[in-house]
């Protein structure tokens, strides 16, 4: 399939480019203990044991997301530096896993069509993802910072997973041992980021009410069937999991150094947010533009199910309510958005909540203007092509021009121009002259020079020329040095 080639060749740039990347900042500081236990033992063990128990630390002196802190805290630099590399590798893996899953179950499982244009759809949504990831600290953070990275987008492709098992699980498709591997991972995704935690909670709780609405429809009243607790029990491990990760004592001491908006305003400006990013910065012309392709695409699947679409009017509320409660935990925890990381998985989940509201308003229109059943017929599918390579011919001459002004518009664009222009390749020989320093026993107090290429998909940022920052202890600490400093 064209898409899926599209996709997979989009991102060979951003391997090819990974092999320059390092680690950075809280990948150092998350990761002191868990280098060390397995630098000691060269046990994959110690280091897992190690991630438990700098959890355990963090979880009564800094932040409760007790599995989000474990994930962090096993950087693939944990076991060597150079296997940082494939962080990206785990990241894009995730969350590919995880919207692929999710198209296949929605589709082909709760809708019940066998077109694989359902991978089509997949396929774009990934592109628009990855690809038009808006520009600078998002794509930095968001796909090759591992530690903000798995945190955001790696847990959040995990979401993705768990939901699609709570769609079978409703439909009544997963067994036992589906709901009990739900409810362990569950429990695990409540103590990850909040934005993922709190729009899967929404989601879950929407999913176990619409399991027990159909079962009172369908026998006029309500019953404890296998279907519904199979449902409903991971849902509540997830709110166990929430609730250990919110009763946290760090969270507290957090709360006394960083404070944000109270919660009535924080979801208020959850919704403004939401309106002012998705028209005024993030819509670029390319991602609109892919999002009409599908247009055919989700007609072609309309025609193939049996669901009715009903509530046009209802699906778009919960789709910008969803979009806007990702953003609603960081604006009361921290009253910002900024950070690149937070903008990546909000861009990600707004894109993919567009796409599949999309899906569902052209399911709504199909069913207004044509007979259930009825074949489109060879008309519908001549403009459907007509259609699709009108604006397929935009986006390539589109997008030439817009390489031309800005070798950066996407994702594996700048890739390939950090590639072609050395920087990537001088910034891994800098780094490479920086551990020849580190790794020498002899030396106590490492001096270092700045970098002076600085890759615009790699570089996050440095240590500085004060010893006790906390960048340079973090450094230091985990190669073993008395102090760390850079000098200009």
């Amino acid at each position: 399939m064209l898409s899926a080639i599209l996709y997979f060749a989009s991102i060979l740039p951003l391997l090819i480019l990974a092999r320059s990347n390092f680690p950075a900042a809280d990948d150092y500081s998350m990761d002191v203990e868990t280098h060390a236990a397995y630098a000691a033992s060269h046990s994959v063990f110690a280091a897992l044991k190690a991630a438990v128990l700098k959890s355990a630390d963090l979880y009564e002196r800094w932040q409760g997301n007790f599995f989000g802190v474990f994930m962090m805290s096993l950087s693939p630099a944990v076991y060597d530096e150079s296997l940082y590399r494939y962080g990206i590798v785990i990241v894009v893996s995730l969350l590919t896993i995880g919207i692929l899953l999710l198209y296949y179950v929605l589709f082909r499982k709760v809708l019940g069509t066998r077109s694989p244009l359902m991978w089509c759809a997949a396929f774009v949504t990934l592109l628009i993802c990855v690809q038009c990831l808006p520009e600078g600290q998002p794509r930095v953070q968001g796909l090759f910072w591992y530690n903000g990275s798995i945190y955001y987008i790696g847990l959040y492709g995990v979401a993705l997973i768990l939901f699609s098992m709570m769609m079978l699980l409703g439909t009544g498709k997963g067994g036992i041992f589906m709901a009990a591997a739900a409810s362990v991972l569950s429990f695990l995704l409540g103590g990850s980021n909040y934005m993922s935690v709190l729009c899967l909670m929404i989601a879950d709780v929407l999913l176990c009410a619409l399991v027990l609405w159909r079962e009172r429809c369908e026998t006029g009243k309500i019953r404890l069937t296998g279907k519904l607790l199979r449902t409903c029990i991971p849902m509540a491990f997830l709110l166990a999991g929430f609730l250990v990760s919110a009763a946290a004592p760090g969270n507290r001491l957090r709360s006394g150094v960083v404070s944000g908006y109270n919660p009535v305003k924080a979801v208020m400006l959850s919704f403004y947010y939401t309106l002012n990013q998705i028209f005024d910065h993030w819509m670029i012309w390319p991602a609109a533009v892919m999002i009409l392709m599908l247009l055919p695409v989700f007609w072609a699947l309309a025609r193939e199910t049996e669901y009715s679409f009903e509530h046009p009017f209802i699906a778009s509320i919960l789709a910008f309510g969803l979009a806007a409660a990702n953003i609603t935990a960081p604006l009361y925890a921290t009253g910002g958005i900024d950070a690149g990381r937070i903008s990546a998985l909000f861009w990600i989940q707004t894109m993919l909540l567009t796409i599949l509201l999309e899906g569902y308003l052209t399911g709504w229109v199909f069913r207004q203007l044509r007979p259930r059943g009825r074949e489109s017929g060879p008309v519908f599918r001549k403009a459907a092509l007509q259609f699709t390579a009108i604006l397929g011919s935009l986006l390539i001459f589109g997008s030439a021009l817009s390489l031309l002004a800005n070798p950066d518009y996407y994702t594996a664009a700048s890739a390939l121009k950090d590639l072609r222009n050395g920087c990537a390749a001088e910034y891994a020989q800098e780094h490479a002259q920086r551990m020849e320093i580190l790794m020498d026993p002899e030396i106590r107090d490492a001096v270092l020079k700045p970098y002076s290429a600085q890759p615009t998909l790699l570089y996050y940022s440095d240590i500085t020329e004060d010893p006790e920052d906390w960048t340079n202890v973090a450094l230091a600490s985990f190669y073993g040095k008395d102090s760390v400093v850079i000098k200009k």
